[in-house]
Parts: structure tokens; C-alpha cells; sequence
């Protein structure tokens, strides 16, 4: 489990869009990671750490983006494009951090929320890998989160010495969500 948290939450840490975090337009779940798998590009050692992933769970924040639609310079309509937060449980509402950007195909009772991210950089011993994260989380009732994944593919390593995988490796984490009401202790 080591290895894949050392792997996976420098890839989080992506650039804020805004300065601030959105509260307005958001739909907060605790996203709970439940399996893992690797392609077999990814080498055995990170095989064996998908086979033994332990669960654990994070915050998510999507910010549902509004534009304005009758040129008056306010946001007066919500699209079905989103941006992506995440925080750790138990965190402030300000340690959202921004990820990624997608879009909400359908609706929140029936729809599924697609997204993916810039490529993220992770250095170690000298080598450095590049990662892009694409996600998909399929929405029921608006409150619940089934069957998501999010595959985490390595697109350009610069030196693969300290990495025992390759391009196009694909690790993939399973998940489902619940949506946070106003009343939880992570809302």
C-alpha cells in the first residue's frame, strides 16, 4: 500500500484553477476506494500492490460551471461542465485541491461524471514519470456514486531507473461514492 499512496497522492496535488475553492454550484461525495489493478506493463511490483490495495476514502468536490447566457457579465446558467476537487477526510473545507475538469453526461439522477486531468509529474531518485488521471463516475438519484474508476496512465517517463514500469502502464482505482449531506462531519 505504500508504494501506491507514495505513487498516486503526489498526482493529486494538481494546480488551482481559482484562488478560491468553489462552494456554490458543488456537489460533495466521500469517494470510497475499494480495488485496484494494474496493466501488465505496470511490472509485477505495482501488480502486487493492486492485489493488495487497501480500501480508503477521500472527499470530492465537483463544481458544476456556470455561464452567462444573455451577455450581461453574470453567470446566469449551470452547464454540465465540471472541475474536480479533492481533500482527505477530516480536512478543512479550504484543503480542496484542484484536479482535473470534465463533464456531467445527463443529469444528477442518471447521469455519470467524466473527467480527466493535465499531465501530473512524479520525481524520485532522479526519475521523473508523467502521469494523466481520466475518470469516470456513473451518478444514481444524485446522491450516489456506483462503479467509478479512475485510471491513472503513464504517458512519458524521462528516466525509468527508479520506476519498474512503462509507458502506457494503466493503474486503475475502483470506487463508489455517497453524496455528503449538510449535517456530516466532512461537509
Amino acid at each position: 500500500m505504500r508504494l501506491l499512496l507514495a505513487l498516486l497522492f503526489p498526482l493529486l496535488a494538481g494546480c488551482p484553477v481559482e484562488s478560491t475553492v468553489p462552494t456554490e454550484n458543488v456537489v460533495d461525495y466521500t469517494v470510497n476506494f475499494t480495488g485496484a489493478r494494474a496493466s501488465t506493463s505496470c511490472g509485477a511490483d505495482l501488480e502486487a500492490e493492486a492485489a493488495a490495495m487497501e480500501p480508503y476514502s477521500l472527499i470530492y468536490r465537483f463544481y458544476r460551471l456556470s455561464e452567462d447566457v444573455d451577455g450581461d457579465g453574470v453567470a446566469d446558467e449551470i452547464t454540465n461542465d465540471v472541475e474536480v476537487y479533492w481533500r482527505e477526510q477530516g480536512s478543512n473545507e479550504a484543503d480542496f485541491t484542484w484536479f482535473g475538469q470534465g463533464i456531467l453526461e445527463g443529469d444528477l439522477d442518471t447521469g455519470a461524471f467524466s473527467y480527466g486531468s493535465r499531465s501530473f509529474r512524479d520525481e524520485r531518485d532522479g526519475s521523473t514519470v508523467y502521469y494523466d488521471i481520466e475518470g469516470r463516475a456513473p451518478v444514481r438519484f444524485s446522491d450516489e456514486l456506483r462503479n467509478g474508476s479512475e485510471d491513472y496512465v503513464i504517458v512519458a517517463p524521462t528516466n525509468a531507473a527508479s520506476f519498474s514500469f512503462e509507458v502506457g502502464c494503466v493503474y486503475t482505482l475502483e470506487f463508489d461514492g455517497t453524496k455528503l449531506n449538510a449535517d456530516s462531519p466532512d461537509a
